[in-house]
């Protein structure tokens, strides 16, 4: 029997997070992911020698590790645990409330007694701006507990049951200086295990160790930044037009070079940053004899129109490699299937782990089957399907880490006779490459576009502050007047600005609170040009980027009543005017859903009733089988309304929901009015609610399959708004 071919790449990532100024990592993520997620996810491989996989080790990433391991580099949260809180200053206290809550609290901080205490003590949101009134309710014990606590909440699965982790899990509070000096000396020896761990497993072939250009750039834009109007005409871009793919070469040839020397083998594949790529990029690759790629589905599709080809090309066309060539020779190129990749970064989390497991094995099979409908075995034997995603932020948000789901998956692949997991090159080593594409359209994994990097005034100035800096080493480099050993140290500071995730966090698509410390830290690598090549930075470079006061939500409040006309049709263009909205499409985090229903949600109200719109992508109405939309309220009193849409769907009008209050759920007939035909409407009255006029009214919109979450908006927040009295308009106009 023919098996489908599964090609899983994990991307494994961090931007470098050294302080030029200070020397330390400003923030821990290297290595706390090193403790709970690096080692653990290739660990787990032992007990699945049928399983092979593709793992993408960034160079930044390495070097921060190993700078961990040989005692040079330290975070500031390490330095803040390895204290004792009796030598804490007021500042460090501060911080220490502020950062080590930074983390999932529901699978990290609420399971643990001791923990949600001290979390609870703190509050859920920390007030930095009244810091004293929380410092005075905590003692040195509840600091060093709180050190050990977020500590130990990174510790990955395969070593909890470990010592000393296991018996600091179950102490739980009333830790000694002594328990915690353990813990931080054996969460370094985890460090010291992880890049040893990724060779061994690659040496015995069942893994393909590939990396990234080294500092994680967006290539297509330093190659040149006008490549973005190819995918967004109308787009709003920098002053000066970046273009040195010169750039983008070094960054490319230096990783493979520091692959090499770091691992002993060179990699004959890349991930680029972002799944970010050109034609002028993929030729780069081929340059540097790179042998494949990859990146993801949307891309391929929108090369098939490019290519005035789409009308010939099926679904099923998209699980195979296409061969570019280009003047400097042909690279291969892999294309993932973001639907499934998304499955795993944003979905299962919510998952029964068994259940999670299944449906993924199930529609690995369904591709498999569609396959041979269409082609038969000659083009199955040449097929895969490209699973890819980052390894280190989904898991978090998992029952133990993800390991449940991991086993069920692997335990079902290794048994399977339909499917095999195999390394991208196992698998070009083994075809022939007979689909080929004469062009590439430029894009990332996003949206098939760069508007994440480029586009938004934050975004367009730090590449304007880039492109001054590079000028200006450029000038000095062909002065030669400075030393040699300067002018290689400046290049590299330019290298890691040219880095993706500072622009990544600037734009309101990704909040976080670590913003002001990614903005900083972009700032000071341009400013360290400057000092090194014997000049004072411009004044531009000390001033923040990042603009202050933003909401962690962005969203637009209501500003007006609204009495709309529920029967999920565009009655008239004024009915939803003065409605708050928040668009789903442009919000994210450390990762990035690409493939959603849920695009943007319009909220608003008259003095009776709380109304709401939700507007889905077209292909909402071809999956209705089992979705349901349910509206959960967390204030003024819990309440959540589940709204099943393929029972709604093109009705007149639906009257009958179900709602649940602290206790099942119940049938309700009255009140609540809800039509769902090009887009979702429903109103609400406040009396069942439990509000009255003041009250705060917090709620989530999300997407079901069978129960099972498919998405909230927004993530890990509320949208919000005081219910109104009847003089709100008037308030709002004088505002």
């Amino acid at each position: 029997m023919e098996t489908l071919k599964i090609g899983f790449l994990w991307h494994q990532h961090q931007p470098s997070y050294k302080d030029p100024e200070q020397d330390i990592f400003i923030l821990p993520w290297t290595r706390f992911h090193g403790l709970k997620d690096y080692y653990d996810l290739v660990a787990i491989l032992d007990d699945f020698p049928k399983i092979h996989q593709n793992f993408n080790l960034v160079p930044s990433l390495i070097v921060q590790l190993d700078e961990y391991v040989s005692g040079k580099g330290k975070d500031y949260i390490q330095i803040l645990s390895e204290k004792k809180p009796q030598a804490l200053s007021r500042q460090e206290k501060i911080d220490i409330l502020k950062y080590f809550f930074q983390l999932n609290l529901d699978r990290l901080v609420d399971p643990f007694p001791r923990y949600r205490e001290l979390l609870e003590k703190r509050g859920r949101t920390f007030d930095e701006k009244n810091p004293d009134r929380v410092l005075r309710r905590f003692s040195d014990q509840d600091f060093l507990d709180l050190q050990v606590w977020y500590n130990l909440s990174w510790t990955g699965e395969a070593h909890k049951s470990a010592p000393p982790f296991r018996a600091l899990f179950e102490k739980g509070e009333g830790f000694t200086e002594a328990e915690k000096k353990a813990l931080l000396e054996a969460q370094q020896k985890i460090l010291e295990k992880i890049i040893p761990k990724y060779i061994e497993v690659a040496q015995r072939g069942q893994i393909e160790l590939s990396t990234t250009p080294f500092y994680h750039p967006i290539l297509p834009l330093l190659c040149d930044t006008d490549v973005a109007k190819m995918s967004q005409p109308d787009i709003q871009l920098p002053k000066h037009r970046f273009r040195h793919p010169e750039d983008a070469d070094a960054q490319i040839g230096r990783a493979l070079e520091f692959f090499q020397k770091r691992t002993g083998k060179r990699p004959v594949g890349m991930w680029p940053s972002e799944g970010s790529v050109s034609e002028e990029v993929a030729a780069l690759f081929a340059k540097n004899r790179v042998k494949w790629i990859a990146t993801d589905e949307e891309i391929l599709f929108s090369t098939w129109n490019l290519m005035g080809i789409q009308h010939k090309m099926a679904r099923e066309d998209l699980y195979r490699p296409y061969r570019f060539g280009s003047p400097s020779g042909e690279v291969h190129i892999f294309f993932r299937d973001h639907t499934l990749s998304d499955l795993i970064g944003f979905v299962y989390q919510s998952w029964d782990p068994e259940k999670a497991a299944e449906d993924f094995f199930s529609r690995l099979r369904q591709i498999r089957t569609k396959i041979l409908q269409r082609y038969g075995e000659a083009v199955l034997h040449r097929s895969i399907v490209s699973v890819i995603l980052d390894g280190e932020n989904c898991w978090e948000y998992y029952p133990q880490n993800g390991r449940p789901f991991l086993q069920a998956l692997y335990e079902r692949l290794s048994s399977s006779q339909e499917l095999q997991t195999v390394t991208f090159s196992e698998f070009l080593g083994k075809i022939t490459t007979e689909d080929e594409i004469t062009r590439l359209f430029p894009g990332s994994w996003i949206n098939h576009n760069f508007s994440i990097w480029i586009g938004h005034p934050e975004d367009n100035r730090a590449w304007d502050l880039l492109y001054q800096t590079r000028e200006f080493f450029s000038q000095k480099e062909r002065e030669a007047k400075t030393k040699k050993n300067l002018l290689e140290e400046a290049r590299e500071e330019i290298y890691v600005a040219e880095g993706s995730d500072w622009c990544w966090w600037y734009g309101d698509e990704h909040p976080t609170e670590n913003a002001l410390e990614f903005d900083r830290l972009f700032r000071s690598h341009l400013i360290r040009v400057y000092t090194l090549l014997g000049e004072e930075p411009p004044v531009d470079l000390l001033e923040p980027i990042r603009t202050l006061g933003r909401k962690k939500v962005a969203f637009a409040e209501p500003i007006g009543f609204i009495s709309p006309v529920i029967d999920g049709l565009e009655t008239n263009y004024f009915e939803w005017l003065g409605s708050g909205m928040f668009d789903a499409r442009r919000q994210g985090a450390a990762m990035h859903q690409t493939n959603q229903f849920v695009e943007v949600i319009h909220f608003g109200f008259d003095l009776q009733h709380f109304y709401l719109k939700v507007l889905f992508s077209n292909e909402i109405h071809e999956e209705l089988e089992n979705l349901a939309v349910q509206i959960d309220f967390f204030e003024p009193r819990p309440l959540k309304i589940l709204l099943p849409l393929k029972e709604i769907a093109g009705k007149e009008l639906a009257e009958e929901v179900l709602i649940k209050s602290n206790g099942d759920w119940q049938k309700h007939r009255d009140g609540i009015r809800v039509a769902f035909k090009k887009f979702l409407e429903m109103g609400v009255p406040f009396s069942l609610l439990g509000g009255k006029v003041g009250n705060r009214v917090q709620f989530q919109v999300k997407l079901l399959r069978d129960r099972n979450l498919l998405e909230v908006w927004p993530r890990d927040a509320t949208l919000d708004f005081n219910i109104p009295g009847p003089d709100f308009e008037q308030i709002e106009w004088k505002v």
